[in-house]
């Protein structure tokens, strides 16, 4: 039934465990869209905590600042697109929770490999605005 997500051997479903792995793409496409939204009221000052922190961003503010700008458009489309793997994991593990072990762990690595690529992307435009920000 649809109620029972343990199969007769106690072993977490394909479909279940693809609903699951949306959580961590929600988080970081929420995290993404706070940070995007942050730099771009001017409330994102630099810290410890929150932000694209590279060794060229923790200069100065104004390499926080400017690193952070550069990413903004970046954030917001792979803080969407996170987002959209997740409702998309969701709605598989909805829809299909027999699928195969294989399609399961593949249609999760293409998601994740999409979310961690999209933020490298990002990070590495923030670092490279927050260089040539301090002169480098």
């Amino acid at each position: 039934s649809a109620l029972r997500r343990f199969d007769s051997g106690g072993d977490l479903q394909v479909g279940s465990a693809l609903a699951i792995s949306a959580l961590a793409l929600l988080f970081f496409g929420v995290n993404s869209l706070i940070l995007c939204r942050k730099t771009v009221n001017g409330t994102n000052s630099r810290n410890d905590g929150f932000g694209i922190r590279t060794q060229a961003t923790k200069t100065s503010d104004a390499a926080w600042n400017a690193g952070h700008k550069a990413a903004v458009p970046l954030l917001r489309t792979f803080g969407f697109l996170d987002i959209l793997f997740a409702l998309i994991l969701v709605v598989i593990g909805i829809l299909a929770p027999d699928i195969s072990a294989r399609l399961g762990i593949t249609i999760r690595l293409i998601a994740y490999a999409v979310a961690g690529g999209g933020f490298l992307i990002a990070v590495k435009k923030a670092d490279a605005a927050a260089r040539a920000s301090n002169g480098q």
